[in-house]
Parts: structure tokens; sequence; C-alpha cells
């Protein structure tokens, strides 16, 4: 049984969370979770060109994105988890 490697994307609008096998690189299972303040326009002010993202959304759609790739990846997973 190999061990497991998460990739973590931080995107404009979501995180993207890849599990892939550590020795062959085969990707096991994704999640995406889009970040709900900045879906909703909160910190944002399109008329002054501004544009910001809360710190809770990146750690709450980290959160979501990991629970959706572990639930789509096959049992146990979790736990061979090596690095990030």
């Amino acid at each position: 049984m190999s061990t497991i490697v998460a990739g973590v994307d931080f995107g404009t609008d979501s995180v993207r969370v890849l599990l892939c096998d550590g020795v062959t690189g085969k990707s096991i299972s994704t999640g995406v979770s889009h970040y709900r303040r900045w879906k909703r326009g909160e910190y944002c002010d399109p008329r002054k060109n501004r544009y910001r993202q809360h710190a809770l959304d990146y750690i709450e759609s980290l959160e979501k994105a990991f629970k959706k790739a572990l639930a789509a990846a096959p049992e146990h997973t979790a736990t061979r988890i090596a690095g990030i």
C-alpha cells in the first residue's frame, strides 16, 4: 500500500485538492470548494476596482475540498496521506 500525496491549489474563487499515489502519481480523487464570501461579493467593490478575499474563505474552503476529495477516495485514504 503506497502513500498518498495531496496537492492544493488556491485560485481566485475556489480551492482545489488532488489526492494522488505518491509512487506512481496516479490521480485518486479531487475536491473543489468555492469561496463563500467571494461568491457573495463580500469585501469587493467593482466600482472602485477593489477585489478582496477573506482569510476564512481559504480555511473553510480547504477543509470542504479535502472532505470532498476524501469522500470520493477509497476507504482509509486519509490514513495514508504522507504530505501536502
